[in-house]
């Protein structure tokens, strides 16, 4: 499963409400995912001396061969690093 997100590096390495907006933004394009049913966690958490972010999601499928590809479960965690 993929969903590219196109987002500002500025937003991530301002204030910590800009992470919030980040992690808003990520998880209302998941939401929009018809494989997904649920978003149940989206962490983002910037490395401002790195200049770098961290993504983390927690998501609940809808998809049925997702859900198999994913032994049974219909949790999925998915982890991104980002460097600007």
């Amino acid at each position: 499963m993929m969903i590219v997100l196109a987002l500002s590096g500025s937003i991530f390495f301002g204030t910590t409400e800009d992470t919030d907006i980040a992690a808003a933004k990520i998880a209302e394009a998941y939401e929009n995912d018809d494989r997904v049913s649920q978003v149940l966690d989206v962490n983002v958490t910037p490395n401002l001396d790195r200049r770098r972010v961290s993504i983390q999601v927690k998501l609940r499928l809808s998809d049925s061969d997702l859900i198999a590809d994913n032994n049974g479960n219909p949790n999925i965690e998915l982890e991104q690093p980002l460097g600007f």
